[in-house]
């Protein structure tokens, strides 16, 4: 029973969820590119999120929400 509290307090896997206006990005590596209408990031593999007005918002140390409309989202496993 530790080790599973110990493997959710100490999550590090990389994963995201999408939302009708925004997506959140967890425990991704480094921010590729930062455009208003594009933003790539990539954690394990690579996500860009294509739109408009787009806004890159920090949340965590490893932690971010994008905000704006989303037209879609690429996943590229590299």
């Amino acid at each position: 029973m530790l080790k599973k509290i110990h493997n959710y307090l100490l999550d590090n896997s990389f994963r995201f969820t999408v939302f009708k206006d925004g997506i959140h990005l967890f425990n991704y590596k480094e921010i590729l590119s930062l455009k208003n209408n594009n933003i790539v990031i990539r954690g394990e593999f690579v996500v860009e999120v294509n739109g408009s007005n787009l806004v890159l918002n920090k949340m965590l140390d490893n932690e971010v929400l994008i905000t704006g409309i989303i037209k879609d989202i690429n996943i590229n496993y590299e």
